[in-house]
């Protein structure tokens, strides 16, 4: 007894000299747990690279609006709500710095892409020979002393108006040179030859849709259109009350759509006879599908000048660019920017080009 009592006694003194075991503080042990990749923060980044496609898949949707079904319900919809996935995981981007990538990624295709926010450009060199234009389209509520105020601060050359009252021009465009078939008006500070119409017909009558002039500025002369084209909301309306049931409707509105825009783009090439300004209601964005078919041999003076969003329409929840000035490759654009509200759901749109190097050099 006492032998094997010493022997247990010599164990524990051994087991006593050893050093104590280092021992985790509750705060190492909770850090250590998070550092530890768990399934779910792995699959983290892998959601985040899928809101990227999300938002290139929209944008790619949309410029095939104006020729399907869906892509043009996107089209002409609010498209800001795509920003909501972007913003709703923006906050995990503070806790691991390598998610900062894909939402930079997802937040310019939905800024640059779906938006067609347009940054600052690079200042244009001036040069002789500027002209002014301002294109609005009144929706008959327009209020003119508003638009007057607009005019007076712009100092524009060239008015295209679509949709105004022709008893409300006079308050409007005091002293100037007005010409209006319907709706659809041309104004200029000095006068105005070769006036031309071109009309679509409608089961009461016609329309103009096109209205074009030749008008001597300082520039020279130039061949000036003011222009109309019908809206996507005679095809989207009934869908709004059917259903998907009323598709066809929206097809049909789709096909006409394309054969006035392209009948509209062809009478004006035929009726350029000088350097060619086209200012008016599109009512398209300048990614729609039939926008890019039959107006793409023409310079956007927004996309060229223009910095933001340029919204010239506007809806109770969203905007949208549906109004343009466009020309051809006698000029470029100076300045592009988007007026106040005078009353009517679409803003002036105030652009100022020059005739480009090359052109002044030909005369």
């Amino acid at each position: 007894m006492g032998c094997g009592r010493s022997r247990l006694v010599s164990r524990a003194t051994a087991l006593s000299d050893l050093p104590p075991e280092p021992r985790a503080s509750s705060g190492a042990h909770r850090w250590s747990a998070l550092a530890r990749p768990s399934p779910r923060s792995a699959w983290i980044p892998l959601v985040y690279w899928l809101i990227v496609l999300l938002e290139g898949a929209v944008w790619g949707a949309m410029r095939l609006g104006d020729a399907m079904v869906i892509p043009t319900l996107l089209a002409y919809g609010a498209r800001w709500i795509w920003l909501v996935p972007v913003v709703a995981l923006a906050p995990l981007a503070l806790w691991r710095r390598s998610l900062g990538l894909p939402l930079a990624v997802a937040l310019a295709v939905w800024l640059l892409g779906i938006m067609q926010f347009q940054l600052p450009h690079f200042a244009v060199a001036p040069a002789c020979c500027r002209v002014t234009v301002v294109t609005l389209n009144g929706n008959k509520d327009a209020r003119p002393e508003s638009f007057r105020q607009v005019v007076d601060a712009a100092q524009p050359d060239i008015v295209a108006m679509q949709e105004w009252e022709q008893t409300s021009i006079a308050s409007a465009l005091p002293g100037w040179t007005v010409q209006c078939d319907g709706e659809l008006c041309l104004g200029s500070r000095r006068p105005m030859s070769k006036v031309a119409v071109l009309s679509v017909p409608k089961p009461n009558g016609s329309r103009a849709m096109v209205m074009t002039a030749e008008i001597t500025t300082e520039a020279g002369p130039v061949a000036f259109f003011s222009i109309h084209l019908d809206t996507v909301r005679k095809g989207i309306e009934p869908m709004l009350h059917a259903g998907f049931g009323a598709t066809d409707e929206l097809r049909e509105n789709l096909v006409f759509r394309d054969r006035e825009s392209r009948a509209a783009a062809a009478w004006i090439v035929a009726h350029s006879a000088h350097p060619a300004v086209v200012a008016g209601d599109f009512n398209m964005p300048t990614d729609s599908a039939i926008y890019r078919r039959n107006w793409s041999n023409w310079s956007d003076a927004f996309e060229s000048a223009g910095t933001g969003l340029g919204h010239t329409k506007f809806t109770s929840l969203w905007g949208i660019r549906i109004d343009h000035v466009l020309f051809d490759a006698n000029w470029q654009a100076v300045r592009a920017r988007v007026g106040p509200d005078v009353g009517s759901d679409h803003r002036p749109l105030i652009v100022t080009l020059q005739r480009a190097a090359s052109a002044v050099r030909g005369n």
